[in-house]
């Protein structure tokens, strides 16, 4: 028996075609869509912000007109678009039999609503998330995850669709790692594109 870790975004779930959320609200509140993304990670991803918290904090920190509403209207947009990839259900069946699942995610808390509306925590041992846990994976989440659960590294792999994030950090911990690569579009990594290839 072995231990999978699971990214989530872009590995297991998706958004359906839409705006860019992100975007928007950028544009709403008078920020470069860089700029949006710094605010998101250091005040969103590692805090348990509700929407409406964290849509004051961006009117506060960009001293906005945008309306609480309006914001808290584009964030909640992901969670009716979110979808998983056709070959999720069946691999997490078939790999939760002989493996320990889990899920660890730079995400906030709604991810967290999303996660919880597709169905698929009871796949995992447990479910870590930057939001809950005020650190990211490029700041040691992994790492603290790793040491919390007393894992076997060694008999870990770790499944994700970002080099930085999910391939470098858990190698140089010593963990296995592999990207999804469902697009084709990454090379230089240990590749997989779909989670039927994972045995």
């Amino acid at each position: 028996m072995g231990n999978i870790v699971f990214d989530f975004w872009g590995t297991l779930a998706y958004l359906v075609y839409g705006p860019d959320f992100g975007e928007e609200i950028s544009k709403l509140v008078g920020l470069k869509k860089e700029d949006f993304h710094k605010l998101v990670i250091e005040h969103w991803f590692k805090r348990e912000l509700s929407q409406e918290e964290f849509a004051k904090l961006l009117i506060t920190n960009t001293n906005s007109q945008a309306s609480t509403d309006d914001i808290v209207y584009l964030i909640e947009s992901p969670l009716k678009r979110a979808r998983l990839y056709e070959d999720v259900i069946p691999s997490l069946e078939r790999l939760s039999r002989n493996n320990d699942l889990y899920l660890v995610s730079d995400t906030s808390t709604v991810g967290r609503r999303v996660i919880n509306s597709l169905g698929i925590r009871h796949y995992f041992q447990q479910v870590i998330l930057s939001c809950e846990d005020g650190i990211i994976k490029s700041e040691g989440l992994y790492d603290k995850f790793f040491r919390n659960r007393g894992l076997d590294i060694r008999n870990t792999l770790v499944v994700g669709n970002s080099p930085a994030s999910d391939y470098y950090i858990p190698i140089k911990l010593g963990a296995r790692a592999v990207i999804i690569d469902r697009e084709d579009k990454l090379a230089g990594y240990k590749t997989i594109h779909s989670l039927e290839e994972i045995r």
